[in-house]
C-alpha cells in the first residue's frame, strides 16, 4: 500500500505541471486562481508549479491584470511563451512516417512526410518492416524538419510518436508492421538525442 501511494504521488508530481501547462495553453491568458479552479489543484500547488515554469521561461506573465475577487489584489494572467521551447510530433503508419515541429502554442514550424513501402514489398517508397528499419527511417524524418527549423536542441522538450497500441516505450502490438513487444522509444531517443514518448495513435490524435 505504501509503495502504491509513493507511485501515485510520483505520478502526480509528473502530471500536475503538464496539467497546468495544458490549461494555460488552452485557456490563456489565465490567472493562477482560474488555473486552480479548472484543474482542481490547490492554490499553493498552482503557485509552486507556475513559479517553476516561469523560471524556466515556458510561461510568461501577460499584461492586463484583473481583479481576482479579493480587495486590493489583482490577478496577473499567464500565457505560454511560444518561443521558449519546441516539441516534435510523429506518426507511424503502414505506409508513411510523418513529423511536425511546433512551438508551445502548436504553431507549425516544419512538416515532413515520408511514404514507405507496405510490408508486402509492393508499391513504391522506402521499405520498412523491422523495428530497426522503422527507427532509422523515423530518425531521419525527425532530423530533416529540425534542421530546416534551425532549432537549438536544448530547447526541445521531446518527441511524441503515435503508433498502434503503444505503451511504456514498447509497441505492444502493431499488426500493420508485424510487431509484438517491439521496443521503439528508447532506440529512437538514442538516435535523435531527445526524449521520445510513445502513444497509441488514436489517443495521440485525440490529445492533439
Amino acid at each position: 500500500m505504501m509503495q502504491s501511494q509513493r507511485v501515485n504521488s510520483g505520478r502526480a508530481r509528473q502530471m500536475n505541471p503538464q496539467m497546468v501547462l495544458q490549461t494555460i495553453r488552452a485557456k490563456g491568458p489565465v490567472s493562477r486562481k482560474e488555473i486552480s479552479e479548472i484543474t482542481g489543484l490547490s492554490p499553493s500547488a498552482v503557485s509552486g508549479i507556475t513559479g517553476a515554469v516561469i523560471e524556466r521561461g515556458l510561461v510568461q506573465e501577460a499584461g492586463g491584470a484583473k481583479a481576482d475577487g479579493r480587495a486590493g489584489r489583482k490577478a496577473i494572467p499567464l500565457s505560454l511563451n511560444p518561443e521558449a521551447a519546441y516539441v516534435v510530433g510523429g506518426t507511424l503508419t503502414q505506409h508513411s512516417v510523418s513529423c511536425v515541429v511546433t512551438g508551445l502554442e502548436a504553431n507549425v514550424l516544419q512538416y515532413v512526410e515520408c511514404h514507405c513501402r507496405p510490408l508486402t514489398g509492393m508499391g513504391r517508397g522506402i521499405p520498412v518492416s523491422s523495428a530497426e528499419e522503422v527507427v532509422r527511417v523515423t530518425s531521419e524524418v525527425v532530423e530533416n524538419p529540425l534542421a530546416a527549423a534551425d532549432i537549438d536542441r536544448a530547447r526541445l522538450l521531446g518527441t511524441g510518436v503515435g503508433i498502434a497500441d503503444a505503451g511504456l516505450g514498447v509497441s505492444i502490438l502493431a499488426p500493420h508492421f508485424g510487431w509484438r513487444n517491439a521496443s521503439i522509444a528508447d532506440r529512437l531517443a538514442h538516435q535523435v538525442g531527445i526524449p521520445v514518448y510513445l502513444e497509441n495513435d488514436a489517443r495521440a490524435g485525440n490529445i492533439a
